[in-house]
């Protein structure tokens, strides 16, 4: 033990008075490797550490557990409403404001709050009200919701429905939830590029929102605004939102803390290949399937990236498949011509 306090007290010294207390104690300084210094500031030092690694992922662990209890509650509550009430439209409100809950349940938890956790908590929070306020007013206006409302009289098909939404939920939440054991960092060069695609995200979706009834040409698919460089503008938007909220928090998150990338994957997945692009797509191909005007709308329009209509009709059917995303399947239940 006194070995150990003669090195350590030797070692913030580099004067005469340690040499003094390693010679009385028979230690040489020749064999004491001295720890190189970090260009890092103090507070950011100990974050890195692989004890502070250990700990935040154990932090971490048990905030995600809360999250997902939260969300179980929430969920369920709303659920047994869906039920006694035999309706389906309380699934968005539900969806969109149990994950701001979560933003903001990732704040109360949080050892230390920073910026950055703000920051994404807030984008989160604005999105919520933003998309919560729309979804909720449009099936006001519709008196049911089209995609659920085969739904509602079968409890099993809801139960089934509504955890799906609750991992939904915990899993696109993820940014600010892993943020809560996050270190403090300073200014990133990727900071400034995740406010701008967060905002041009959010702008996008907002905009093909409020265009897309009024985009419709008089067959019934929308073609005009935003919805003629994007057959869905808006989920091309929303996956700009969730990708631009994983960039912002990236930067602070420390090992397991990059769980939170599950978030804009998993919300691209769903949009690209279960509830969102497949389902308005074999709806539109079931609508308009022979009528030739619409084959042509969708020869000439990008199914997610917005792109020029003249530009897009000329690109090898490679390249639409690969870099625009346009699978086959969006044309599976499309007769062909002949």
């Amino acid at each position: 033990m006194y070995f150990a306090f003669a090195a350590t007290v030797a070692i913030p010294f580099r004067g005469q008075p340690c040499r003094g207390i390693a010679k009385q104690s028979g230690l040489h300084l020749s064999k004491v490797q001295l720890p190189a210094r970090s260009t890092l500031p103090r507070r950011y030092q100990s974050a890195s550490s692989p004890r502070r690694a250990s700990e935040c992922k154990a932090t971490l662990s048990f905030h995600l557990k809360i999250a997902a209890g939260v969300t179980l509650v929430y969920q369920t509550v709303f659920y047994i409403c869906s039920v006694y009430f035999k309706t389906e439209r309380l699934v968005d409100l539900a969806g969109t404001s149990n994950i701001a809950v979560l933003a903001l349940l990732s704040l109360r938890v949080s050892r230390s709050l920073s910026a950055r956790h703000l920051l994404v908590s807030l984008g989160i929070t604005v999105w919520a009200l933003r998309l919560g306020t729309f979804l909720v007013g449009r099936i006001a206006k519709w008196r049911h919701d089209r995609r659920f409302h085969q739904m509602a009289l079968e409890p099993v098909r809801m139960v089934q429905l509504w955890s799906f939404q609750g991992i939904w939920v915990w899993m696109t939440a993820l940014p600010a939830l892993a943020l809560s054991t996050a270190r403090t960092t300073p200014l990133a060069w990727s900071d400034p590029l995740a406010v701008a695609l967060f905002l041009l995200g959010l702008t996008l979706e907002a905009v093909a929102d409020a265009q897309k009834e009024g985009a419709r040409n008089e067959k019934g698919w929308p073609e005009r605004g935003l919805w003629r460089l994007s057959r869905h503008p808006n989920y091309f938007g929303e996956i700009m939102i969730w990708t631009a909220l994983y960039v912002g928090a990236a930067p602070a998150l420390l090992g397991a803390g990059h769980i939170a990338i599950l978030s804009p994957v998993v919300v691209t997945c769903l949009i690209m290949f279960l509830s969102g692009v497949p389902i308005l797509e074999n709806s539109a191909n079931s609508k308009f399937e022979t009528d030739p005007e619409y084959r042509d709308y969708k020869a000439r329009t990008s199914v997610l990236i917005p792109f020029p209509p003249r530009l897009y009709e000329r690109l090898p059917l490679s390249l639409k498949r690969t870099l625009f995303l346009d699978f086959p399947m969006y044309n599976s239940t499309l007769k062909k011509e002949g």
